[in-house]
């Protein structure tokens, strides 16, 4: 696991999975006001040919399961240890 830390742009997001590669991105969103940028990180890695590589699960207190949907994350956890169950299920482990 990699923490970005808090506050990243979309654009630092694309930026750590064309460095790191990772299977699955997570992103927490706790403010209706920071929820747009998981919508912008996945057209970012949708424009930079990155998207059919890597998963994307969203969550945080201003997200739903129907705004995840709507973004086009694969999936969606209101809390983090539901993110880990999450992850593992779309990795199969």
């Amino acid at each position: 696991m990699i923490d970005l830390g808090v506050d990243i742009n979309a654009g630092k997001f694309v930026e750590a999975v064309k460095t790191y590669k990772p299977h699955i991105l997570a992103m927490s969103a706790l403010l209706t006001s920071t929820a747009p940028e998981q919508k912008k990180v996945i057209n970012l890695l949708t424009n930079e040919k990155l998207r059919d590589q890597v998963k994307v699960v969203v969550g945080g207190g201003a997200i739903t399961k129907e705004f995840a949907a709507e973004i086009g994350a694969e999936g969606y956890a209101a809390t983090a240890p539901e993110a880990v169950k999450e992850a593992r299920k779309m990795l199969n482990i």
